[in-house]
């Protein structure tokens, strides 16, 4: 491929990233304080991604934040395996994109890691939820699993 293709590529994704993923803090002040999975909302929502291809909007939301990833359909496979993955043991996830980045999903001591950044070492935002919150995000996409499947342009 083409220096220039490659640009070109790379650009189009940007593009695609600016208008698909959305980081919005909100209050900061509780941000030392752990809560519980019910502290979190999680809902997800069909679209398209600019280009004609489904994707499902998954968003995880709490009074201090509001964060929506971009979920393709062979990523609703790959979330089941979530439970498996490691962050020491290098078999993070790539799962959606969140913030102009690929996310990188795993499952730690602490509960469910997500990391957003050009990979796992090198990620600029950072998630720890509860471990339930896993089962809370398969439950939000399962029901988008048929309209995500269908291969028909959007």
């Amino acid at each position: 491929m083409s220096f220039e293709k490659q640009q070109l590529e790379l650009a189009n994704w940007r593009r695609r990233a600016l208008t698909a993923a959305r980081f919005v803090p909100r209050n900061r002040a509780n941000l030392e304080t752990i809560r519980g999975a019910d502290y979190y909302t999680v809902y997800a929502n069909q679209g398209g991604d600019g280009e004609g291809n489904r994707i499902a909007w998954l968003a995880i939301a709490s009074p201090d934040y509001h964060v929506t990833f971009m979920i393709w359909p062979d990523d609703l496979d790959k979330i089941l395996k979530v439970r498996d993955a490691r962050w020491e043991d290098r078999t993070t996830i790539r799962i959606g994109m969140v913030h102009l980045s690929p996310s990188f999903w795993s499952m730690e001591e602490s509960g469910l890691s997500i990391l957003a950044g050009h990979d796992d070492e090198a990620w600029s935002l950072a998630l720890t939820l509860p471990a339930p919150m896993l089962g809370r995000i398969i439950t939000a996409l399962e029901p988008l699993r048929r309209y995500l499947e269908d291969t028909r342009p959007r």
